[in-house]
C-alpha cells in the first residue's frame, strides 16, 4: 500500500477536520474542543498487558518493551489498515518512548517539563517530578507510581503527588525495571547499575566500567540483565551478585530482550545482534546491516521469531539465528519494534514514516508523520500513540 502523510503532520494544524485538543486540562477529562469517541472492547480490559506483581495490572504498555523481559509484544491490536489521525498535541520531548496505564492514560517523557499525561481524547496534564530532563520511558508501579530517570536522579512519582529522588551523580538515560518485590533497577552514565528498595533507599550498586544507557531486563530465572558502554552484557542476581559478564566487543546502548526460554538478545553498536544463553555462553551472533541504537529494541513474536531493527533494515530471524526475511524502511529505524496481538510488526524510521509489516515481511501500510517518530504504544481500543522528536504526540487509528 502506498504511503500517505497525515493531515496534521507533527504540528498543531488540525485533527482530521477538527481543531487541536487543549493540553491544559486534567488527563482523563475531555478537551474543551469536545471528546473524541473512543470505543473500548469490554473484553479488552481482561487482557493482561504485563502480568507482573509490582507493575500496574491491566496496563496496555506498562514500561519500555511492554514488560520486564522487553519482549515488545502487545496484548492489543494495532492498525492493520492505513490509519487516520484522531488528534495531535504538543509535548516537549527528546527521544520519547511512551507507556500506557490501566486507565488508558499515556505517559510521555517531557524532557525538562517532567512527564506529560494524556487522556485518550488528547487532554493532558503535566506531572512535576522535581526537576531534571526526563528522556526515558516511565515504568508504572502496581499503585500507579511512575519510576523514571530525571537528569541525575532516579525518581518515584506517586499518584498523590509525593515522590522520592535518589541522586546518581550523572545522567540517567536508562529506563527502570522492577522486580517482583518492587525493587527498582536502573543504570546511569556514572558507570554503574543501581538497585533501590520500594522506599527509594539504596540496596546495592554494581560497577559496569562504562555508561549504562541500556534499560535492565529480568529473565525467567529472576536475574537482571543490562548492557554497558564497556562493551559488556552483565547478569546480576537480585542481591547484587554478578553472575557473569559477556564481552560483545562493542558498546551496548540498546537493551536486552529475553525470550521465554531465557535466551538474551541484545544489539550492539557494531551492527551485531548477540544471542546469549542464561549461563552467559554465546548461542550465536548475527552480523546485521546497521547499528543497534539507544532505545531501539528488537521484539519477539509469540512463535519465537526475532524482529531486529538494524540500521534501515528490519530483519526477521529464527531462534537459531538464520534469516527469514529483511524489510528495508529506506532510512534508519528510530523506534523500538512492537508486535501486536495478531503478529503484525510495527516500526518508525528517520524518513518520518511509520510502517506496518506482516509476519511474512510484506508491507501492510506506511504513513508519514512529519517528523522522526521515536516511540509508540497501542491502547486497548487499537489507537496507536506515536511520540515524535519534534515535540508532538499523534493518536492514530484505522
Amino acid at each position: 500500500m502506498a504511503g500517505a502523510a497525515l493531515a496534521g503532520a507533527c504540528g498543531f494544524d488540525g485533527i482530521g477536520s477538527g481543531s487541536p485538543p487543549s493540553t491544559s486540562g486534567d488527563a482523563g477529562q475531555p478537551s474543551p474542543d469536545g471528546p473524541v469517541t473512543v470505543q473500548i472492547d469490554p473484553d479488552a480490559a481482561l487482557k493482561p498487558g504485563c502480568a507482573w506483581p509490582s507493575l500496574q495490572a491491566g496496563a496496555p504498555w506498562v514500561m519500555l518493551g511492554g514488560c520486564v523481559t522487553h519482549s515488545g509484544r502487545s496484548a492489543f491490536r494495532g492498525p492493520h489498515k492505513e490509519p487516520h489521525e484522531l488528534w495531535n498535541a504538543s509535548v516537549k520531548s527528546n527521544h520519547p518512548v511512551p507507556s500506557i496505564g490501566a486507565d488508558d492514560t499515556v505517559y510521555v517523557p517531557a524532557d525538562t517539563d517532567g512527564i506529560r499525561a494524556f487522556s485518550p481524547d488528547g487532554g493532558s496534564r503535566l506531572i512535576d517530578v522535581g526537576g531534571g530532563d526526563v528522556t526515558n520511558t516511565p515504568a508504572i508501579g502496581a499503585d500507579g507510581t511512575l519510576h523514571a530517570g530525571a537528569q541525575n536522579f532516579i525518581v518515584a512519582q506517586r499518584p498523590g503527588g509525593g515522590r522520592t529522588r535518589f541522586d546518581m551523580h550523572d545522567n540517567v538515560d536508562s529506563s527502570a525495571v522492577l522486580d517482583a518485590d518492587g525493587n527498582v533497577y536502573m543504570g546511569s552514565n556514572a558507570d554503574k547499575l543501581v538497585s533501590l528498595d520500594p522506599a527509594g533507599n539504596l540496596r546495592w550498586e554494581l560497577p559496569t566500567g562504562g555508561d549504562v544507557k541500556s534499560a535492565p531486563a529480568i529473565g525467567p530465572n529472576g536475574d537482571i540483565y543490562v548492557g554497558s558502554n564497556s562493551r559488556k552484557l552483565f547478569a546480576v542476581g537480585k542481591d547484587g551478585t554478578k553472575r557473569w559478564e559477556y564481552d560483545a566487543a562493542s558498546n551496548l546502548e540498546s537493551s536486552p530482550v529475553i525470550a521465554d526460554d531465557g535466551t538474551i538478545y541484545i544489539g550492539a553498536q557494531d551492527s551485531k545482534l548477540h544471542a546469549v544463553l542464561p549461563n552467559g555462553i554465546k548461542k550465536w551472533v548475527y552480523d546485521g546491516p546497521g547499528a543497534f541504537d539507544w532505545q531501539v529494541l528488537p521484539a519477539l513474536a509469540a512463535d519465537g521469531t526475532i524482529y531486529a531493527p538494524s540500521g534501515s533494515k528490519l530483519v526477521a530471524l529464527r531462534p537459531d539465528g538464520t534469516e527469514l526475511w529483511t524489510f528495508d524502511t529506506g532510512s534508519t529505524i528510530r523506534t523500538p519494534v512492537v508486535v501486536d496481538v495478531d503478529g503484525i510488526v510495527f516500526v518508525g524510521a528517520d524518513a518520518e514514516q511509520l510502517f506496518a509489516i506482516g509476519p511474512d515481511g510484506k508491507q501492510l501500510w506506511t504513513v508519514g508523520v512529519g517528523d522522526v517518530p521515536y516511540g509508540f504504544a497501542f491502547g486497548r481500543d487499537g489507537t496507536m500513540y506515536v511520540t515524535c522528536n519534534n515535540d508532538t504526540i499523534h493518536a492514530l487509528r484505522e
